[in-house]
């Protein structure tokens, strides 16, 4: 490797923002008898003191996004913004719906199935906010983490793993700690802003979102919590940690993870190399390619201006179809029988398996799709430890719920479609299963 000097300028630069974007993302903290990451706690801040603001702020975003949706319809404008807002009709559609929904919701008019605590209200009132927080931090600092040079560094040093292990990139394992340690869709957005950039190519995008944004600690917990398991929350999300590793290593090399392209979206403006040449040491080639990409970043003030035009991209993009699909889901699962008559075939397999209380166990395992939260609620009911410590596990493992994870990868430009997230989903779970039945065997017999 041939010798290239930085500037102090550009050592201090990258140095000095990278350790921000480290206590920002990925630096675990202990505060209020939880782990979390001091974004997750600039979040909470803002939740706890807007949380009456927030509705307001979702339903105010919904209506000023469909009416310049609609504007751009009827005007066909060549505005860059409005453009971005342009949708085919299956997503025009679903915009609506969701608008729909929003103003029914907020106003609490409308048929009992849209305006529902555990339906559309709930959507509005407990998911979106959060989303919206979460969306607003992510656009504003995620640059910080990716753009000078910490996810270079990261990658020459875990690419000797996660290459031949999850065929991808060793940047991705940023992506992974910013999971674990604050919220899944953050790892989802980092994921898909690399992809965008150039830095991964479509089947490595896919692979890594799909598979390495873990349900974070303090969600996993509030998960054991909802189903009386908390005392054994370090079994739980152990169990859940293999088995989404053995997963990982199973879907990257299966469709329809294996179907994507091995093009990137577009030409990067930096070289993502992390093969380290034969004359340089691990740590000397990790801190030269953490300065190279360091001075690419010509204005780092150039981010605020991106992080503004972030912010709004996903706040009116994804607002009213993360109402439509969420609401939608959550109206299939309250009134109606479907995810009943989806677990029906699962049930002779979970009595095999030495499982409790199948009417419930089986649609705990499947309802977890249209939303996190939702597997533990039905398993709650379940009086059998074993049981519902295997519904924790598993739900946690599937990773893809559409209020949120489902709704950002169909909205993005990964071009996945609804049954691949679904067969991802089905997948997930019948290779986490097996897994996590044999790690809770394994504890129930010292218990």
């Amino acid at each position: 490797m041939k010798d290239k000097k930085y500037s102090t300028k550009t050592k201090a630069l990258s140095i000095v923002m990278n350790i921000i974007g480290v206590v920002l993302f990925l630096l675990p903290i202990h505060i209020d008898g939880k782990w979390t990451i001091m974004l997750g706690v600039i979040a909470d801040y803002i939740m706890k003191y807007f949380s009456d603001f927030l509705p307001l702020l979702v339903v105010t975003i919904g209506i000023v996004s469909t009416i310049l949706f609609i504007i751009q319809k009827i005007l066909k404008t060549e505005i860059p913004f409005l453009k971005m807002l342009d949708e085919g009709f299956v997503w025009t559609t679903i915009k609506l719906i969701g608008f729909t929904f929003l103003v029914m919701a907020f106003f609490k008019v409308g048929p009992e199935w849209v305006v529902n605590e555990d339906t559309g209200l709930m959507v509005l009132n407990d998911v979106l906010p959060v989303l919206i927080v979460w969306f607003f931090l992510a656009g504003f600092l995620m640059p910080i983490l990716l753009n000078f040079g910490l996810t270079e560094f990261i990658g020459v040093l875990l690419s000797k793993i996660i290459r031949p292990l999850f065929k991808a990139p060793g940047r991705s394992g940023v992506d992974a700690v910013a999971s674990w340690m604050g919220a899944a869709p953050i790892g989802v957005l980092i994921t898909l802003r690399q992809y965008e950039e150039g830095l991964y190519t479509q089947k490595e995008a896919t692979a890594i979102a799909t598979n390495f944004s873990v349900v974070s600690i303090p969600f996993s917990l509030v998960m054991t919590k909802m189903i009386g398991m908390e005392h054994m929350f370090l079994q739980i999300y152990g169990a859940m940690v293999v088995a989404s590793i053995v997963t990982a290593i199973v879907m990257v090399r299966i469709p329809p993870v294996s179907w994507k392209s091995d093009e990137y979206l577009v030409d990067s403006k930096v070289d993502p190399d992390e093969t380290i040449p034969e004359d340089c040491g691990m740590i000397e080639y990790a801190v030269d390619q953490m300065f190279d990409r360091a001075e690419k970043e010509e204005n780092p003030f150039k981010l605020i201006k991106e992080g503004i035009v972030s912010v709004f991209e996903m706040w009116f993009n994804l607002t009213t179809v993360i109402m439509a699909l969420a609401t939608l889901a959550m109206i299939a699962v309250e009134f109606t029988p479907l995810f009943y008559w989806l677990s029906l075939p699962l049930q002779p397999i979970l009595q095999v398996f030495g499982m409790q209380q199948i009417d419930l166990a089986g649609p705990a395992l499947l309802v977890g799709f249209p939303d996190i939260f939702l597997g533990p609620i039905v398993g709650s009911g379940i009086e059998d430890e074993f049981t519902r410590f295997i519904i924790a596990a598993t739900t946690m493992a599937q990773l893809i719920y559409m209020a949120d994870i489902g709704a950002l990868l169909l909205k993005s430009k990964l071009n996945i479609n609804f049954f691949e997230l679904v067969l991802i989903f089905v997948l997930r779970t019948i290779i986490a299963f097996p897994v996590i039945f044999v790690i809770a065997k394994l504890v129930f017999m010292t218990v």
